[in-house]
């Protein structure tokens, strides 16, 4: 599952790392709630809306934060450092509540190929 801010897409703005987290929360208490805490344990709730290097850091630190979908930043060269940050947060978070983390598969989608080839 991804989660954008509808006011986020195409500004360049980000949520607070507080905020991603307490919504990202919020779907995997209403899927715990609608399907089984198993089930919302084990599915990924990646963050889109403006997800970048600068960013990718402290939105990964969230623990309910199990990747990105990422999309102008997905063709600069920024994207590697998108791919370790949520990587290396995990590996440390291993025993973190969430247990996605323990998995060792890092959650990253590609949002906007539609950009590809624009000038």
């Amino acid at each position: 599952i991804a989660y954008e801010p509808v006011w986020a897409i195409g500004t360049g703005l980000t949520a607070t790392p507080e905020d991603a987290q307490a919504t990202h929360a919020g779907i995997r208490k209403l899927i715990a709630e609608k399907a089984s805490p198993a089930i919302a344990d084990a599915i990924r709730i990646q963050y889109g809306g403006s997800a970048n290097a600068a960013n990718a850091p402290d939105l990964s630190a969230q623990p309910d934060v199990d990747g990105f979908l990422v999309g102008g930043a997905s063709l600069k060269p920024e994207f590697a450092d998108i791919v370790a940050a949520i990587s290396e947060a995990k590996a440390e978070s291993s025993g973190a509540s969430s247990s996605n983390a323990s998995s060792g598969a890092v959650g990253i989608a590609i949002n906007g190929f539609g950009r590809i080839g624009r000038q």
